[in-house]
């Protein structure tokens, strides 16, 4: 009995070791910059505060764009796009911004159902889907409802899609399937976080205006907003990103995979220049090049225009949104009223809340008198 037990733990011993062998072996060192010895101006504190942070939470690549008074006033990444290779990460690198996406989904929303004469309050039954009756649940969810996580949809779960046979993912298929399984809504139309929503979302607009979801966006949206390089995804798996090793001070890969494609939830692919030059727009609000889609969304003075997020920085509230997935980690946020906007880019997924951190530093610094 005691040679079984020892046999049993140095198996185990033996596991362990060949596991974080591997772990380590299939992994990258840390990144690391030294920060400059001295930081007089606010544009060399900022790189000392980016430096920092990129040291400290142990990122690959980190992009930040600070807008004033409508202009870019400060814009700087540092890092590595690619570890393997040592490609250096660029303000002009374009990478998943997950949820953010939802920013630009909304405003398609809006652009389309507005010109055709809806009301972000009407039931998705009015577009007269045949899998969506006027007299069902579902048919009661109102536009506003899905861009609020309000509608009581729910995503699907891990233990559903492990026992699901896979077949062609892209968007109208993933949500075909999702109506013919006849979703269930929760008791309560209360706010809960499902990219589901904006999946339905992105749906409908392809079943309403006839084009493509990324064709209505890049004509609707980036064209307008003069985001050339931006896009949604076609591809189920974006390879890239970072991830800490549990172990080891090091960083591992750690690719997305999507439930479709494109994803209106999540699938955005674009840089710090490109979404610069939304967020010059959107920071205008009522004034900028998005007045009519904004005031679409906004039916509440009181919250974030539907389909954006309040985001807290520094006991001050924000507008924007919060995207992670996988190893990528991002952040738009803009006040309207203070004339500043912000936006924070990383391949490496957040697990210290740094996005948080590193807005709160590069806001106060920015508050500061010259």
């Amino acid at each position: 009995m005691k040679k079984t037990i020892q046999l049993i733990l140095w198996v185990l011993i033996v596991g362990a070791v060949l596991f974080y062998g591997y772990e380590w072996w299939n992994s990258f060192p840390k990144v690391s910059f030294a920060p400059p010895l001295v930081s007089h101006s606010k544009k060399e504190k900022l790189d000392s505060i980016l430096i920092a942070t990129l040291n400290q939470n142990q990122l690959s690549g980190l992009a930040v764009s600070v807008v004033r008074n409508s202009k870019v006033t400060y814009q700087k990444a540092i890092g590595f796009n690619e570890l393997e290779s040592k490609d250096s990460f660029k303000t002009n690198t374009i990478l998943p911004v997950a949820s953010i996406s939802k920013i630009f989904t909304s405003l398609a929303v809006a652009k389309h159902f507005q010109s055709v004469g809806l009301n972000v309050a009407d039931p998705i039954s009015i577009l007269q889907h045949p899998l969506i009756s006027p007299e069902s649940d579902l048919g009661k969810i109102s536009f506003e409802e899905l861009l609020r996580h309000e509608s009581g949809l729910k995503d699907k779960t891990v233990f559903n899609e492990f026992f699901k046979q896979k077949k062609d993912q892209s968007l109208d298929n993933y949500v075909l399937d999702f109506l013919e399984g006849s979703p269930k809504l929760g008791r309560k139309r209360e706010y809960h976080y499902a990219d589901i929503n904006f999946d339905l979302l992105g749906f409908l607009l392809s079943f309403s205006s006839g084009a493509s979801f990324d064709q209505l966006v890049q004509e609707s949206v980036f064209r307008q907003l003069g985001m050339k390089s931006s896009y949604f995804n076609e591809s189920l798996i974006i390879d890239g990103g970072y991830r800490k090793t549990p172990v080891w001070k090091r960083l591992k890969e750690s690719p997305i995979e999507y439930q479709s494609h494109p994803s209106p939830s999540s699938g955005l692919q674009s840089s710090v220049e490109d979404l610069n030059n939304a967020l010059l727009q959107l920071i205008r609000l009522h004034l900028g090049n998005m007045q009519e889609e904004l005031l679409w969304l906004q039916t509440d003075p009181e919250k974030a225009p539907a389909g954006f997020q309040k985001i807290e920085i520094n006991k001050q509230q924000f507008i924007g949104h919060f995207g992670g997935q996988a190893g990528f980690s991002a952040l738009l946020l803009f006040d309207p009223e203070e004339k500043f906007g912000l936006i924070i880019l990383s391949n490496t997924r957040d697990r210290d809340n740094f996005r948080v951190n590193l807005a709160s530093e590069i806001h106060s610094l920015i508050q500061q008198n010259p």
